[in-house]
């Protein structure tokens, strides 16, 4: 309280992301605020179909560009290989 008067939260005009893509995420609907009312949005995962809620914040500034599974299943991918390896004798 500054001078007698209280401060207002400034709230800015929530923009609709339905449909946006995001990196890897596309959009499909707003989800229920999360903690501290932070703005949330149901998400797809392109590589992999999964659905997640991802806060707006980190769809706009880049910091969620993909759920995680495809990384989980590239390291799977990657061990598959290196034990194809080892069994035909390539590596040691």
């Amino acid at each position: 309280m500054a001078n007698g008067k209280v401060a207002q939260a400034s709230r800015r005009p929530l923009i609709d992301l339905t449909g946006q893509r995001f990196g890897h995420w596309t959009v499909l609907q707003r989800a229920p605020n999360g903690p501290g009312k932070t703005t949330r949005w149901l998400c797809k995962c392109e590589l992999c179909g999964r659905e997640v809620i991802v806060q707006r914040n980190n769809l706009t500034n880049g910091k969620s560009t993909r759920c995680g599974k495809h990384r989980q299943l590239q390291a799977q991918e990657a061990q598959l290989l290196r034990v194809s390896r080892i069994a035909r004798g390539i590596v040691k």
